[in-house]
């Protein structure tokens, strides 16, 4: 009985902490972009997290028509799911790294 409960913890533990490497990025919505990024996100170590978040950045960068595309994002969030979801749609999580690594644009995080 030990043996199953230790085995099952490991599975579950194993298991939230790694990407659906299969997960294809709905874009066809903005809401839907969304849930599946924070899927992603929510599967990933802290410092996995900060690396795809700045990738997302990176390619939300490159495909601004403009720098009002950031200041005009209703939400506030510095992620702009709708201008994102135009090009993000039916991309995995490592084709969305690939992606940014092409990026021209550079996003960088300040800390203290």
């Amino acid at each position: 009985m030990k043996s199953l409960f230790f085995t099952l913890s490991f599975l579950l533990i194993t298991g939230c902490a790694s990407v659906d490497e299969n997960l294809v990025l709905n874009g066809k919505s903005a809401a839907a972009l969304e849930n599946d990024i924070n899927t992603i996100v929510e599967s990933l170590p802290k410092k996995k997290k900060l690396e795809f978040m700045i990738a997302l950045l990176s390619i939300q960068m490159d495909v601004a028509q403009s720098p009002l595309a950031f200041l005009g994002n209703p939400d506030g969030n510095a992620v702009n799911y709708e201008l994102l979801s135009q090009h993000l749609d039916g991309l995995t999580y490592k084709q969305v790294l690939e992606l940014a690594s092409k990026s021209k644009s550079s996003v960088e995080v300040l800390t203290d």
